[in-house]
């Protein structure tokens, strides 16, 4: 999740960059990587989108604009080829909207109008999910062409869109309450899967559920449920739990073990999730055996400004998190095949590192 603009000529990269010590001392390499990431200036004001790639020690320019400009939301097509983002600006709204960025050929180009957030792109790269406000239309999920065209409404609400492996449904964390809803890509067959059950934790408001996402096997869906806030960080944090595609057979994975709302967990396998947790100064991203419970130690963050940020490559053979100022790149059992210290001009230069950006993953053998 990055911002800020570049321009760009780049194709698709093959290079490694990284290579680390695997069992039994052999070297394994670290996958091809694409990271679309915001440029600060030197106020720490969002400026536009480079693109850092494996083969490359410096970022690439994608897109640029105002520093009284904003927004960027970005994200990485399945693919790899395209960037989607959100350009928003008082000063200009007619140039407000969703904009997606050919890799190759380095043009934004918009492809819906209006005001849009939480992009999720389909598994093929043909569409793009956003919540917001398209072009006079009132506030829901939209389903757009990834090349442009008339967007479709296809959710009352807005939320969080998560496709489901197949790109014919779209899961969503939606509305006021937060409900998890599930529909067709075309808007048909909504039904309500999941809601808040009223209670209290250690005198805190629980918020309800978020964050849902389908396994890889499109088998069961994963979401958050019982969050509360945690006042010493003042964020909502929530319980894992799974559920069938159809609403049925819920349950929390672990209820010691909380994730970050808003956020859906990263699966890692059909049966396994990764978790970004919170332990006062220890952050570990956790994985979780959604069949048992059993939990471990996938990656111990080192640094102690707090980030989310998890990526999968697309069969699941290579993940990707951020620690302080590094990208780190794991194997499955959480190995670590490398590491990339990100340039200056994408780190706030007070010190915080306000991560919006995006990672995508080649695969590792």
């Amino acid at each position: 999740m990055l911002g800020r603009r570049y321009q760009l000529t780049v194709l698709a990269v093959t290079a490694v960059a990284f290579v680390g010590p695997a069992q039994g001392g052999h070297l394994a390499a670290a996958p091809s990587w694409r990271m679309v990431a915001e440029h600060h200036d030197a106020h720490g004001h969002v400026v536009g989108l480079d693109l850092l790639t494996s083969g490359r020690s410096t970022p690439r320019l994608l897109v640029r604009w105002h520093s009284i400009d904003g927004w960027s939301f970005p994200r990485m097509s399945p693919d790899g080829f395209h960037v989607a983002y959100v350009f928003y600006t008082s000063h200009r709204p007619g140039r407000n909207g969703l904009y997606v960025v050919d890799l190759g050929r380095g043009k934004p180009q918009r492809v819906a109008a209006g005001n849009a957030r939480n992009i999720a792109w389909s598994p093929d790269s043909t569409e793009i999910a956003f919540s917001g406000q398209s072009s006079g239309k009132r506030p829901g999920i939209f389903v757009v062409s990834s090349t442009g065209g008339a967007a479709r409404r296809v959710f009352p609400a807005n939320g969080f869109p998560n496709w489901s492996p197949d790109g014919r449904q779209i899961v969503c964390s939606c509305g006021f309450r937060e409900e998890v809803w599930v529909f067709s890509s075309d808007g048909e067959g909504a039904r309500r899967l999941a809601g808040p059950v009223p209670r209290k934790v250690a005198a805190a408001a629980v918020f309800g559920v978020t964050g849902a996402s389908w396994s890889p096997d499109g088998r069961l869906i994963a979401f958050g449920r019982n969050c509360y806030l945690i006042e010493i960080v003042s964020d909502i944090w929530c319980e894992p739990a799974v559920m069938d595609p159809d609403g049925k057979n819920k349950r929390t994975v672990r209820k010691e073990t909380t994730f970050f709302a808003g956020y859906p967990p990263v699966w890692s396998s059909p049966g396994s999730m990764l978790l970004q947790t919170w332990r006062l100064r220890a952050k570990p991203v956790m994985s979780l055996n959604v069949r048992t419970g059993a939990r471990r130690v996938f990656y111990a963050v080192r640094s102690t400004v707090y980030q989310y940020a998890l990526w999968a490559s697309t069969r699941h053979t290579a993940f990707a998190t951020v620690d302080g100022t590094k990208l780190v790149l794991l194997d499955p059992s959480g190995r670590v095949l490398g590491k990339r210290r990100l340039p200056r001009p994408l780190v706030f230069k007070y010190g915080y590192f306000p991560f919006n950006g995006d990672v995508w993953l080649g695969e590792t053998r």
